[in-house]
């Protein structure tokens, strides 16, 4: 068992040689993401941009869900502020940018569902691997604001009318379509996820840690520019 290091009970990070594991606990809101979830998402985050222990990431979820998105307790408790929303967006994105852009290689096991930001979370991977009942499911149309974090990703993989039906109507992207469009690594039957997983870490951290490096730093170069600003953008210009 790895060293804890998180802050926050619902989301912990432990590491155990190099690496590192974040795995979301708030099971009864099946890992919706509140206000503590966030900011310690944020704060870990921004500590991997500095930790040269770690060498790979794991983002893993408990219970049957990997993320049902942001807690709609914290979305009516900003609401009430244009302003909150603005910032809850854009600060949300932001998480989103930086763990795409970790330097270590990253890993994002969907066990379940992963909606709104929890689906943004999982595309941020550089491996995702699915469980076979596992899909992403974009449903902040529905909240009455647009949604841009990965729709060049979405458009490029999936194509113009494929990319606008998943953000403006939400349907479902499950993980066999997902892992066709190349979106998601492999997908497994759930009890041989974990293992599938460990095996994928073991085979990473063998490669030569210069070679991990200077591949990811190119890939992250050629990412487009983060959405963070222009999804504030585009949510501020919505009527009140």
């Amino acid at each position: 068992m790895g060293r804890r290091l998180s802050q926050v009970s619902s989301l912990t990070f432990t590491r155990q040689g190099g690496v590192g594991r974040i795995t979301l606990e708030r099971v009864a809101k099946k890992n919706a993401l509140g206000r503590a979830e966030l900011d310690e998402l944020k704060r870990l985050c921004a500590a991997l941009h500095d930790d040269d222990q770690v060498d790979v990431v794991v983002a893993q979820a408990q219970g049957d869900f990997f993320c049902a998105g942001v807690d709609l307790t914290l979305i009516r408790e900003v609401g009430a502020s244009r302003d909150g929303l603005v910032s809850l967006v854009a600060d949300n994105a932001a998480i989103v940018a930086s763990l795409e852009r970790l330097p270590q290689l990253c890993i994002v096991v969907l066990n379940g569902p992963a909606l709104g930001l929890g689906a943004h979370l999982a595309l941020a991977a550089d491996y995702l691997l699915a469980a076979e009942g596992a899909y992403l499911q974009f449903p902040e149309s529905r909240l009455g604001f647009p949604d841009l974090t990965h729709l060049e990703l979405l458009q490029q993989r999936l194509g113009r009318s494929a990319a606008l039906d998943l953000l403006l109507r939400g349907r479902r992207l499950d993980a066999a379509e997902a892992r066709q469009a190349g979106l998601i690594h492999s997908v497994h039957a759930s009890e041989a996820l974990a293992g599938a997983v460990e095996a994928l870490v073991e085979e990473l951290l063998a490669i030569p840690p210069v070679v991990r490096r200077v591949l990811k730093e190119r890939c992250v170069a050629a990412l487009p520019p983060s959405s963070v600003l222009a999804q504030a953008q585009a949510f501020s210009k919505l009527p009140s």
